[in-house]
């Protein structure tokens, strides 16, 4: 059984894993099917079925085991020419994804209407308090201006806020996106990527999304920073990332 943080995954051993946990929620399940239907260039697990336990509120999803080994195991091991192989799998794989864009003005993950309702957004929001709330949001221009509102005027000069919200591009649709495309979801089998797995975040971000979550963990001198994700990513904002990862620290240390 291997834990991963609030949720868990049990090997069946025919070929079958089931993932439970008070994380675990249906709408991944919904989301491993959907993007199921449209990538072909990593495997996405199949779901043969989804169980929720009434009395513990806990939800089970059954789906197919992928063969391989989580790229952050074997990063150090792997020389350049490897690396770049995975980078233009995973170029691959993001274009895929973009199939799902949809119009370009839908915000929010898999299952969920408006904004992000679970995981590191729901922290933000104020509904209890009768303040701040995330529905009704569906785009970029309205999230960036949600998460500016979430800085309490002490913390940040409106003019600083201003040269940062000047930074993103509105009119850019938005995107569908896994969500969360570290290392840890990357499987890796006889050098190419096998799957993409953990799809709990999965669904429709700013455009600048797949850029900001490659780089969330930054450290320079590692392999997946230095060399795959300049490969990996087609388009890059670094602007863009730089100015949220700043919006979402203020409103994170000092919001409400």
């Amino acid at each position: 059984m291997i834990c991963l943080m609030a949720s868990s995954v049990v090997d069946l051993g025919d070929g079958t894993v089931v993932k439970y946990g008070p994380r675990v929620t249906v709408d991944e399940g919904h989301a491993l099917r959907l993007a199921h239907d449209y990538i072909t260039t990593a495997s996405v697990p199949k779901i043969f079925d989804i169980i929720t336990d009434n009395s513990t509120k806990e939800t089970y999803i059954v789906q197919q085991k992928i063969v391989g080994r989580m790229i952050s195991e074997i990063l150090p091991n792997m020389d350049n020419a490897a690396l770049l192989q995975v980078a233009f799998e995973l170029r691959a794989f993001i274009r895929e994804l973009s199939k799902l864009d949809g119009d370009g003005t839908r915000l929010g993950l898999v299952g969920d209407a408006g904004c992000f309702a679970r995981g590191r957004w729901k922290r933000y929001d104020r509904r209890r308090f009768g303040g701040l709330r995330m529905e009704g949001i569906h785009t970029t221009e309205r999230f960036i201006r949600w998460l500016d509102d979430y800085v309490p005027s002490c913390a940040l000069s409106r003019e600083q806020r201003d040269n940062w919200i000047g930074e993103f591009q509105f009119h850019r649709p938005t995107i569908f996106s896994h969500g969360d495309l570290q290392p840890e979801n990357i499987l890796i089998h006889e050098g190419h990527v096998s799957g993409v797995i953990d799809w709990e975040c999965a669904g429709w971000y700013p455009y600048f999304w797949n850029d900001y979550i490659a780089t969330l963990k930054w450290d320079p001198e590692n392999p997946w920073q230095k060399v795959v994700v300049p490969a990996m990513l087609e388009y890059q904002y670094p602007r863009e990332v730089f100015a949220f990862r700043h919006l979402e620290h203020y409103a994170d240390s000092y919001g409400h």
